[in-house]
């Protein structure tokens, strides 16, 4: 199973981070079950999850894992094992999608 997740791992970063760029960064990721992404323009990731979950996808906002304020950041938790990995993608892109249209609401200030 190791060997699987891994490769759904590298899938999911190959899907997420060449349609973000420099709007996300991720760390660790090198065992475990999930990938945590960093916006590096804060957004609103409990709007974003809700809008992910009406789109089929489930991710958790990073920010819920802070319990101090003043060090939060914003992002979201994804996970990888349950999704095969001809699946990925195309979920990927879909949610990618929907932070592009936070993002531009972001720049507008709606």
């Amino acid at each position: 199973m190791r060997n699987v997740y891994q490769e759904r791992r590298n899938v999911l970063r190959a899907a997420i981070e060449p349609r973000l760029g420099a709007h996300v960064t991720t760390t660790g990721g090198l065992a475990g079950l999930h990938l945590p992404y960093f916006f590096e323009t804060p957004l609103d990731d409990v709007a974003l999850a809700k809008d992910a979950l009406d789109a089929g996808i489930v991710l958790r906002p990073l920010s819920m894992y802070y319990d101090n304020p003043a060090h939060r950041r914003t992002g979201m938790v994804l996970g990888f094992a349950a999704v095969r990995s001809e699946d990925i993608d195309a979920a990927a892109g879909r949610l990618c999608a929907i932070v592009q249209r936070h993002l531009g609401r972001q720049r507008i200030g709606a």
